[in-house]
């Protein structure tokens, strides 16, 4: 696994599609952009702007009228399809 970090994730949109892209290549390793739908792209707006797991899920839960739980689920798949992706989540 790549040691990245969020800072070096960025979202792009392209061709109606939303996708996570890695903006640092290190020792010429390329990493293929993962899309992700406009739950995904909140979940990591709101987590790469400080917030921790828990209030991200909350947020998507108050936004979507779902329960916290699901929310909490939601949040950490994301973060767990990204890991397994091509990055440490840090």
């Amino acid at each position: 696994m790549s040691d990245l970090k969020m800072k070096d994730l960025s979202i792009r949109h392209a061709a109606g599609l939303i996708f996570l892209i890695d903006r640092k290549v290190k020792g010429g390793v390329y990493h293929r952009p993962i899309i992700i739908n406009e739950v995904g792209e909140e979940i990591f707006l709101l987590l790469a702007d400080g917030m921790d797991i828990s209030s991200t899920a909350k947020t998507i839960a108050k936004r979507y009228d779902i329960d916290v739980k699901t929310a909490e689920q939601d949040v950490t798949g994301f973060i767990d399809g990204v890991r397994n992706g091509y990055i440490e989540w840090r």
